[in-house]
């Protein structure tokens, strides 16, 4: 927001005036008690009329003289121990009606007494002081204030307009520090508003703010409240000397005046509609019905007077509505407020006008202003609820047991409940029949004794508190006279299967029956008790723990179950209890088969071509017995369908193997074998193949091709292996033979042939090999060992060489060197072509450049010729080597890159005309005239001629050779204008002229006084200038103007006044209209208040200086980033610059690279960061060249100037990640020959990756999860 100045320095042609606001505070307001030192005579006159103060200063303003003789004001003040005693202040000796003013605390208040605290209780009172002892006044109570606010001057006819602010100054007594946006509200109209806090923090003085604007009307001028500044939204004012203190802000009330009136005019523009506050509280009573009032009504103001709608949102808008058309909240249908569940609720009020920003009406109007509204709900003192799930059970013959559970809603409060009774099936006709039971105390339960046996009673239950609840009613029957338990019969017969585990049931539960409903205990004993468990409870019993029962071992048992209800027979408890019934049980036990289990470890083994042994091992489960094994066998690789199709094998007692004969040679036999006894167990099966007749190794056919890439290394595997079979499983060995047998090797063992030592396969030289090889098993027909094995069989393999894509080369390496003179334009070819060769013919090679210096040249695709890019100035004095990288690449995408070093060669050149001719330091007899040096050239500048002479006159040129680039003139012609003119000049010849217009200021005003000067003068107290203002101070009686005398464009002076300035001693006004870098004058007059002249304040020059530009704070201009970093990524630190003035700074990046940056600005820094489609990669490009520049957008002569007013070249260097390549394309996978696959595959795309130098190959069998195994290839 663009501030006025502040309330101490007036803008040009307006004067501040200040309003201290003060509170009149009565005797009768309330107040603490009277401090213990202060005097407690009885008051016997009433002298004093009011009592007012400041943070600093006590009024008492009196009615009548006491007594003619004199009188004395005293105070009741405390000391620096808030110890209270009374000093007397004044003597009044000729006392009269009027006021006097308290500032410190001793007779005729000597500078050397404590002053008057802020924020502090003081009493004031009148004595008689002349002899007539005992007349007081009463004493007055003033607490004094602990900030003082003060308004800023209306405009004309005192009277804020629209556009305006309305400045508020809050003024502490020692500095404070703001955290938030505290504010002040204040009366405009009918309206409350809000100065919001603008500035001063940490100070003394903070400054509150509010813009008038269309439709603002006070014609009494605004108010303030006394103590209205508020911490609004979790703002503070703490004192800055400890920041845990919060400041007090009492102040005294700011009371409506003319002087501070408020006329924004008609509203033209629309306007919205706004609440007062951000939030407001409301009450209503617990229990209110739906529809009614919530409070008063919530509203909004519109300055614009349009019609405003109302809605509700929020966490609890449910639970209320509102009217549309006057903001009245409502309880909502079905709403049932209670206090005891929810005491708050909370909503958001929100208003439209129902109109856009035109003031046109909305299709669907938007919410324009919301206040959030906390709704409290009040108690309303209220019954508990009935109690419930009462419940009545039968606790002894004479007695009954009776429970409830508390009501849900204890209304206001739960004190305890009251019970009664009555003997009946139903309630008596009479409430006198019912009879009380004694309960105390909030407790759920209670029992009632003294009752009949066996006999209905009717229960009541009522809860009470503020008031009773209704009673609840249940019924119960007290229990029957005592009776022992009893079993139906005398014996029992239960059976249970042999094995059962322990802890399983035996057969049901024996039980007993009692007519009093007992809780039974069961036990067990007899001859077989311990072999069994009983639940106590229930009367199961159980297997025991340990017993296993064997049907042919013990097939019956006999237990007795015993029980008891443990009472006597008078139903008391007995400890112990005896036992009250017993039942004889015989427990049978029932059997089951129990065969062998399974063998184990069966194997078939050949014995020889017509017999196999079959061995097993004995099952660990014998079962009941185990007698022997069946053995049966089937010829076949699997069982067969049919049960009959097995052959049962002879096989008598438990011996666990035998011997099958008679059988087939080299055949696949299924073996079973199961173990018998009491019932026969599972088979188990198992397999075997009789011996085979010798046979001899073949291969499948006469030929096989295998394929191999050209420039295979030494050692690596040519397709797949060379394999024969042989039926009866020796060991074979291969050979290789034939007439390329010397270029290749074969694994004996594998068959598997891989490239000879020393041999290089070329595809270009020759694509195809014939070798033979051979097989043998190292037998003759009869199966017996060779000594020489013979050959077997052979095949003959051709081996297929595949062309492989070669890269190209180039014949000067990985670097060369081309150069080009500096200057040469656009298109000039760079030496010869960069070009490369490949051996893999009719392949075309395709050109690219990168590398640091790529944009400032082309490259032609087709033949790798360099020339110099459009745009591009090559200039051997900054940079006289440049470094690319031309890279060729084959149609298959094989490619390789050579650095090229493009050396430049000097050429002679004259310098450039010098730029930015301006002057300094101007006086009426000098100026000293600037300029830039030209660009750098070679030969460089070795001197400046300057000329000057008086513009217009034709004079000679007088002439001034330097080799700065200033030159101080001096001896000049006050107010005189001089053509200066700059050329440079090195050892190739001078420049062109530079040419500017310069002046020197006058040596006196140019301006005059609008009045008659009088004798007396004095100089301005002081004169203060920046580039932007003039401050002026003097001593001023009465009333005053000052006088400013500037230059226009062309150096014509005119002169302008202040409106008149009331004041009475030293006063400073501050020009703010000024221009940089030229001669201007103040001066001033003070007038008396009958209007004559009584000073004139002289005429002063007052240079003003020009504007100073930002330097960087740092010329590194280094950085490093990543490769591969995300958009908005940081490059290290921000770069950073200060402008003497503290002007805004303004930020430009440019140069070669800037596409691929940006900055982001933080006032006086910028940090650098990568732009959103950068793709930094190290591979193809290792540094960037920017140029950052930074402005404060003024000239010299502060006027508005976008030029930058320094730059920093920035160099940013990526540095290297490490890149894995992607994964390759398989494209094809086709079977060779037996055993054997050609594979293709496609190269990832590589960009931006270093190249790649190999593959690796692995394979295993499809659909398993057998590893994979790595294939030999380079």
């Amino acid at each position: 927001m663009n501030r006025r100045p502040s309330i101490f320095i007036v803008s040009v042609m307006t004067l501040v005036l200040l309003l201290i606001a003060t509170t009149q505070v009565q005797a009768q307001t309330m107040e603490p008690t009277l401090p213990n030192g202060c005097s407690t005579n009885s008051p016997t006159q009433n002298w004093i009329n009011s009592v007012t103060s400041t943070p600093t200063s006590i009024t008492v303003t009196l009615n009548d003289p006491p007594r003619p003789e004199g009188a004395l004001i005293v105070i009741c003040s405390p000391n620096d121990s808030n110890i209270y005693s009374e000093n007397t202040i004044f003597t009044l000796f000729t006392p009269a009606a009027g006021s006097h003013t308290i500032h410190r605390i001793g007779w005729n208040q000597p500078t050397n007494a404590p002053p008057v605290k802020p924020a502090t209780d003081y009493w004031v009172r009148i004595r008689d002081g002349t002899g007539y002892g005992g007349n007081y006044s009463e004493w007055y109570y003033i607490r004094t204030k602990a900030v003082s606010l003060t308004l800023n001057s209306a405009g004309a006819d005192n009277t804020y307009q629209s556009g305006d602010e309305i400045e508020v100054t809050a003024t502490f007594t020692e500095s404070v520090t703001v955290t938030g946006s505290p504010r002040i509200p204040f009366t405009l109209g009918q309206e409350t508003l809000h100065a919001v806090y603008d500035s001063g923090s940490p100070g003394t003085a903070l400054e509150f703010s509010y813009t008038v604007v269309a439709g603002d009307l006070d014609t009494d001028g605004i108010e303030i409240a006394a103590n209205a500044l508020e911490n609004h939204g979790g703002s503070t004012i703490n004192l800055t000397s400890d920041s845990s203190v919060a400041a007090a802000l009492e102040h005294g009330a700011v009371t409506a005046s003319a002087n501070h009136k408020v006329d924004g005019g008609a509203v033209t523009t629309p306007t919205v509609p706004e609440f007062a506050n951000d939030t407001m509280t409301l009450e209503v009573a617990e229990n209110t019905a739906s529809g009614s009032n919530v409070g008063t009504a919530v509203t909004a103001v519109d300055r614009d007077r349009d019609t405003l709608t109302y809605s509700l949102s929020g966490t609890d808008a449910g639970s209320f509505d509102i009217d549309s058309a006057n903001g009245q909240i409502t309880v909502g249908s079905g709403t049932v407020l209670d206090y005891e569940t929810t005491t708050s609720y909370s909503v958001t009020v929100g208003v439209t006008d129902g109109k856009n920003d035109n003031g046109d009406d909305e299709s669907s109007p938007t919410v324009d202003a919301t206040i959030v509204v906390e709704i409290s709900v009040t108690n309303v003192e209220e019954p508990p609820e009935v109690p419930t799930n009462v419940t009545v059970t039968g606790a002894s013959s004479s007695s009954l047991a009776v429970s409830w559970t508390a009501p849900s809603n204890q209304g206001a409060r739960l004190d305890g409940y009251d019970v009664r009774y009555f003997q009946g099936t139903s309630s008596p006709s009479a409430e006198s029949q019912w009879i009380d039971h004694a309960h105390s105390g909030t407790g759920t339960s209670t029992t009632i004794s003294g009752l009949a046996a066996n006999t209905a009673y009717q229960v009541q239950v009522r809860a009470k508190g503020d008031g009773n609840s209704a009673w609840v009613f249940a019924s119960g029957v007290t229990e029957r006279l005592p009776a022992p338990p009893e079993f139906a019969n005398d014996n029992v017969t239960l059976a249970v299967v042999e094995n059962t585990a322990a802890g399983s049931d035996v057969g049901v539960p024996v039980t007993a029956s009692d007519v009093n409903g007992d809780t039974l205990t069961y036990s067990l004993s007899g001859t077989d008790a311990g072999s069994f468990d009983i639940d106590s409870a229930s009367g199961q019993i159980k297997v025991g723990s340990g017993t296993a029962l064997n049907y042919e071992a013990k097939n019956s048992y006999s237990v007795t179950v015993e029980v008891t209800d443990s009472e006597d027979e008078n139903g008391n408890t007995q400890d112990p209890p005896t036992v009250d019934d017993t039942v004889a049980v015989v427990i049978n036990v029932t059997n089951i088969e129990e065969p062998p289990g399974l063998p184990t470890n069966v194997t078939v083994t050949a014995v020889s071509k017509s017999s196999v042994s079959v061995s097993w091992t004995a099952p660990s489960d014998h079962g009941a017995r185990l007698s022997g094994y069946d053995v049966r066998y089937y010829q076949g690789t699997s069982a067969p369908t049919d049960e009959s199709q097995w052959i049962n094998h002879a096989h008598s007692d438990t011996g666990t193997s035998t011997t099958i004969s008679g059988l087939s040679a080299n055949t696949d036999y299924q073996v079973q074998v199961r173990a018998t006894g009491d019932g026969a167990g599972d088979w188990v099966t198992a397999s075997g193949v009789t011996e085979a007749l010798p046979t001899v190794p073949e291969f499948a056919s006469d030929s096989a091709v295998r394929t191999v890439a050209e420039n295979l290394a030494s050692g690596s595997s040519v397709g797949a292996v060379v394999v024969a079979t042989d039926s009866d499983r020796d060991t074979l060995t291969y050979s290789l033979s034939g007439t390329d047998a010397g270029s290749f090797n074969i694994d004996s063992a594998t068959g598997q042939i891989t490239v000879g030592s020393g041999t290089v396969l070329n595809f270009e030289t020759k694509s195809r090999y014939s070798v033979t090889v051979g097989v043998t098993d190292g037998e003759d027909e009869n199966g017996d060992t060779q000594v020489s094995p013979t050959i077997d069989d052979t095949i003959a393999v051709r081996i297929q060489l595949i062309d492989v894509n070669e890269e190209p080369e180039f014949s000067d390496g990985a670097r060369t060197t081309r150069s080009v003179a500096e200057n040469s334009p656009a298109g000039t070819l760079i030496g010869e072509p960069v070009a490369a060769t490949d051996v893999d013919r009719g392949d075309r090679l395709t050109y690219t450049l990168s590398g640091t210096d790529r944009a400032a040249f082309t490259i032609n695709s087709d033949n790798g010729q360099l020339a110099v890019a459009p745009n591009t100035t090559l200039d051997f004095e900054t940079t006289p080597t440049l470094v690319v990288t031309v890279t060729a690449t084959d149609a298959a995408g094989a490619s390789v890159g050579i650095t090229v070093v493009i050396n430049l060669t000097d050429k002679s050149e004259p310098p450039k005309v010098p730029s930015g001719v301006t002057q300094r330091n101007t006086t009426d007899s000098s100026l000293t005239v600037l300029w830039d040096a030209p660009g750098r050239g070679d030969p460089p500048v070795v001197s400046y001629l300057l000329q000057y002479r008086v513009s217009g006159s034709g004079n000679q040129w007088t002439d001034i050779n330097t080799t700065f680039t200033s030159v101080n003139l001096t001896g000049l012609k006050d107010d005189f204008n001089y053509r200066v003119r700059v050329l440079a000049t090195n050892a190739d010849g001078a420049s062109g002229w530079s040419e500017k217009i310069v002046k020197t200021f006058p040596s006196s005003s140019p301006c005059s006084y609008p009045h008659q000067q009088v004798d007396l003068k004095t100089p301005p107290t002081s004169v203060a200038a920046t580039y932007k203002s003039i401050t002026v101070e003097a001593a001023i009686k009465s009333f005053a103007q000052f006088y400013l005398c500037k230059p226009d464009a062309l150096g014509n002076y005119t002169r302008s006044s202040t409106p008149d300035i009331r004041a009475n001693g030293q006063y400073k006004h501050t020009f703010t209209d000024v221009t940089a870098g030229s001669r201007h004058w103040v001066g001033g007059v003070t007038f008396a208040e009958n209007g004559f002249s009584t000073l004139t304040i002289e005429w002063t020059a007052v240079d003003v200086p020009n504007n100073e530009p930002p330097v960087f704070d740092s010329l590194d201009g280094v950085r490093s980033v990543a490769e591969n970093s995300p958009a908005d990524t940081n490059i290290g630190a921000a770069f950073t610059a200060t402008d003497p003035e503290g002007d805004t700074l303004q930020w430009t990046l440019g140069g070669t690279d800037a596409e691929y940056f940006l900055i982001e600005v933080n006032e006086n820094e910028a940090q650098l960061k990568l732009a959103e489609d950068a793709k930094l990669d190290y591979e193809t490009r290792r540094s960037y060249r920017l140029t950052l520049a930074v402005s404060d957008g003024l000239n010299h002569d502060a006027e508005a100037d976008t030029t930058p007013d320094a730059s920093l070249p920035i160099t940013v260097t990526v540095t290297d990640v490490i890149e894995k390549p992607l994964a390759p394309t398989i494209l094809r996978t086709a079977g060779q020959s037996a055993g054997g696959l050609l594979i293709r595959w496609s190269a990832p795309d590589n960009t931006g990756r270093p190249p790649i130098v190999d593959y690796d190959l692995q394979y295993r069998d499809a659909g398993t999860t057998n590893t994979f195994v790595d294939a030999r290839y380079d």
